[in-house]
């Protein structure tokens, strides 16, 4: 309630801050201990492929939690993420990306990194301001996971890449469908 209080002076933890950086989804210790207790253990490579990437800080191999849960309860490997939310805002400002950088997107969906300038503390009001806006929301929402990470005031200069199968899944699906529709 005042000018002091606890709430006016929130930290900021963002995919590149090692507080908490195990606390955002399941280790891969974990995701491995479940997977042998419900007898799945010869699936460990597959699921890694598909639901492991996730890197929060200098905390690598973690897991999707929503994926995981679902991967045990129906025991397929599938992309159970996309169903969580609507990605058309991700698909808005892929159409707004500068034509000439359109590569940076193809060479993504090929697997390959990019390095880009990211800006973790960037608001929905600025999401058009610029170009890196686009890696900033792909980075914050899990699309792309962040290495060789340097920090540089407000900036992020970091190579980027998608996180693993069932994202570059979500991904290639949003670009052929931003494609069929004329875009």
């Amino acid at each position: 309630e005042s000018i002091f209080s606890d709430l006016n002076n929130l930290v900021v933890i963002t995919t590149t801050s090692n507080q908490y950086n195990t606390a955002f989804g399941f280790t891969e210790e974990e995701v491995f201990a479940a997977l042998d207790e419900q007898e799945l253990s010869g699936e460990k490579e597959k699921v890694k492929a598909w639901y492991d990437g996730f890197t929060f800080g200098d905390k690598k191999d973690i897991y999707n939690p929503w994926s995981i849960v679902n991967y045990m309860k129906e025991r397929l490997l599938r992309s159970y993420w996309i169903l969580t939310s609507s990605n058309k805002l991700i698909g808005d400002i892929i159409c707004r990306h500068p034509y000439d950088k359109k590569y940076e997107i193809e060479q993504l969906m090929t697997g390959k990194p990019i390095h880009k300038m990211i800006n973790e503390n960037i608001t929905f009001q600025y999401l058009d301001g610029d170009e890196n806006s686009l890696w900033s929301l792909l980075l914050a929402v899990g699309y792309i996971k962040a290495e060789n990470v340097v920090k540089d005031n407000e900036w992020t200069e970091c190579d980027v890449s998608v996180t693993n199968k069932e994202v570059m899944s979500m991904f290639r699906t949003q670009i052929i469908a931003m494609f069929s529709n004329g875009n």
